[in-house]
């Protein structure tokens, strides 16, 4: 991994992004960070466009995927071999899954910094989370932190729904870690995938900076799957259709495991 790289992302997204980037670029640079992860749309409509962020619905019936238990997650998150071309790695269980949120100045803001945190307005139950490389760790230019999420019934909706809210009212904001320094950033637009029974994807900078993180949620059900897209080299591009297809179609069948 490129120092210079990495050390301007964790400049520029400050402590908002610390854990899931700690959590990447410590596999990203050892390629030993984890044992390989084994392994019905709810809501019919068009896909469309927000104003800083590409959302979808579901075209088809719903999956109707229950809550699952944190083993569940764990089986169905990605695995080595599940997606041609990427590996794939699981995190220690604290890599991402044990942050906070930060303080936001702007209440319609705070789902954004809820997307990058394991607790949120509408408790998870469960999670999982691990690391995705296009052409391997260690020689590849894409690369992704995913935490994979489990809510009580109905609270994925409206979580996911409060957050396609906030990309398409929130511009920028101010975000405070605990006991750190207040850091602005700019929420974008970004095209995203569209699987799942819905999703929302956006961009995240500090105010100033060219240097961006791309965020796709992607609902299954009631349970969500998010990808923390970030750039080693060039421009962060979305996670893409295939890989996250994979990663609803296999909360789909861990539902019915």
């Amino acid at each position: 991994m490129r120092t210079r790289t990495r050390t301007r992302m964790h400049r520029a997204l400050a402590g908002l992004l610390a854990a899931p980037l700690l959590a990447l670029s410590a596999v990203a640079c050892t390629g030993d960070g984890g044992d390989s992860a084994e392994g019905k749309k709810e809501d019919g409509g068009k896909g469309g466009q927000a104003r800083d962020g590409g959302t979808e619905r579901g075209s088809g019936p719903g999956s109707g995927v229950r809550p699952l238990t944190k083993g569940e997650l764990g089986s169905a998150l990605l695995r080595k071999g599940d997606i041609s071309g990427y590996d794939v790695q699981r995190a220690k269980a604290d890599d991402i899954a044990s942050e906070d949120p930060a303080e936001v100045d702007r209440k319609e803001c705070r789902p954004i910094a809820e997307a990058l945190a394991s607790k949120s307005s509408y408790a998870r139950t469960a999670t999982a989370n691990g690391t995705l490389a296009k052409g391997g760790f260690g020689d590849g230019a894409v690369f992704q932190a995913l935490l994979l999420s489990a809510y009580d019934d109905g609270d994925a909706r409206r979580w996911l729904g409060e957050l396609k809210k906030a990309v398409g009212a929130c511009e920028a904001f101010t975000g405070t870690e605990s006991g750190g320094d207040a850091t602005d950033f700019t929420v974008g637009r970004a095209p995203g995938a569209t699987a799942g029974d819905e999703s929302v994807t956006f961009s995240l900078a500090q105010k100033g900076d060219e240097a961006a993180v791309v965020v796709t949620v992607v609902r299954t059900g009631a349970n969500t799957a998010t990808y923390l897209s970030i750039p080693l080299s060039g421009k962060a591009t979305a996670v893409e259709r295939s890989v996250a297809a994979k990663q609803h179609e296999k909360l789909v069948a861990a539902a019915g495991s």
